[in-house]
């Protein structure tokens, strides 16, 4: 079948990223045809479809100010990704569209296309942007839930993101949910953890969620062939406040517990400025995937101190599938990976205290955290990319059969669907 994915980065940029490219390898090398749609930008992989890319729009140059407002505008809704969308569409004929994430740059403009043109679409949900404006349900480091039930304008009175833009933000939400109705071209919305899934529900979210987990990109390396391990604690993700470095490093320099820190982001100076001078804590910045996977294979743990709703964070599964243990906050779908005392340590979000005594109980029993490292690799072949494959299809097919649009070289329904 013709697959059409999109998303607003087509480099690797994060977890959604990973998924995205996942998603197109395996559905590639099984014969189907993958149609690329997304923003441009340098960084971008190559695309035989790279002509049709929407223009690059740069959030931070969004400002309540005259020369912005253009900006502004296709910030809300593009009308250039819409029309470079309907050329995509019109010259290539999808039989389905699977849409990751696309608000603010590419916008739901995309999504009416799809429907107007008649291909029916699924979207995974990788964060919480259709249910809170600022993505995040952070609003001053602590989680947010205030807009619930469609409450948008209060994003403007919480300012999470700063009171013109959480204005900006709330607006489009409004424009997308209640005027426009862009979400109903969506036939189905994948979710990667069932916590996900029941806080949409939670918050009102009208539209059919289906829980279907996101695949490893890591193969699970075999039992016995790990890397010397040493006595350290890894970080590996982007160093944004909600991730909880800080906390990280503030519970590392408590516990005496030695720390490197690999991945870049806003904060990163900030926290160089702060632990920099700690002994035992490294800052590494951003690192190639390929010398993460290895760094993973000799830390005593990977740390995924979180301080937000993290979906099915990829990380986890990555560290699994080394081999090595995971000491994580218990918030968000953390707890639907990490078994306290089977797969890793987990922690109260925030607690550095909590998590100063997790690492160094870890650093103390180094066995201990050698045998949940192997029920880790064990677990992490759950997550196998052959049997996402299977469920994705499935439900490829069941939309379609669902929408009644024939599909050039249908096969069966495929067994088995999303659990």
């Amino acid at each position: 079948m013709r697959v059409l994915l999109a998303n607003k980065f087509f480099y690797d940029h994060g977890g959604p990223e990973t998924v995205l490219f996942l998603t197109r390898d395996l559905l590639q090398a099984a014969g189907h045809e993958v149609i690329d749609f997304s923003m441009q930008d340098p960084r971008n992989r190559p695309s035989p479809y790279a002509s049709y890319f929407a223009p690059n729009v740069d959030l931070q140059s969004v400002r309540p100010t005259p020369a912005s407002l253009r900006t502004a505008v296709r910030f809300l809704d593009s009308r250039e990704a819409a029309r470079r969308m309907r050329a995509l569409v019109r010259e290539h004929r999808p039989d389905i569209a699977h849409v990751h994430s696309i608000n603010h740059q590419l916008t739901p403009s995309i999504l009416r296309v799809l429907r107007d043109e008649r291909i029916p679409a699924v979207m995974t949900l990788h964060d919480y942007k259709l249910v809170c404006p600022a993505y995040t349900m952070l609003a001053d480091g602590r989680i947010c839930e205030r807009c619930s039930g469609g409450r948008y304008f209060r994003a403007m009175t919480s300012s999470c993101r700063g009171r013109a833009r959480s204005t900006l933000l709330a607006a489009e939400s409004y424009l997308q949910h209640r005027v426009l109705r862009s979400y109903r071209a969506v036939s189905l919305f994948l979710s990667p953890s069932s916590f996900l899934a029941g806080k949409f529900r939670e918050m009102g979210f009208p539209h059919r969620i289906e829980v279907l987990p996101n695949p490893s990109a890591t193969v699970a390396s075999p039992a016995g062939e790990d890397l010397a391990r040493g006595g350290h604690i890894l970080f590996v993700g982007r160093v944004t406040p909600e991730k909880g470095v800080r906390t990280l490093c503030r519970a590392a320099v408590q516990a005496g517990a030695a720390l490197k820190v690999a991945g870049d982001g806003p904060q990163l100076n900030e926290l160089k400025a702060e632990f920099g001078g700690a002994g035992g804590i490294e800052f590494l910045g951003r690192v190639e995937p390929e010398r993460a996977q290895r760094m993973m294979r000799e830390a005593l743990a990977v740390a995924v101190p979180s301080e937000w709703y993290e979906n099915q964070p990829m990380v986890i599964l990555e560290a699994f599938a080394n081999g090595t243990p995971v000491i994580a906050s218990a918030i968000g779908g953390n707890s639907e990976l990490v078994t306290d005392g089977v797969t890793g340590l987990l922690h109260p979000a925030g607690d550095a205290d909590a998590l100063a005594g997790r690492l160094a109980w870890a650093t103390e029993h180094p066995a201990e955290m050698r045998r949940m490292g192997e029920q880790a690799r064990t677990l992490a072949a759950g997550f196998a990319p052959e049997a996402y494959l299977r469920r994705l299809t499935s439900v490829y097919e069941r939309v379609l059969s669902a929408s009644a649009v024939p599909v050039a070289g249908a096969t069966a329904p495929l067994a088995g669907g999303p659990p």
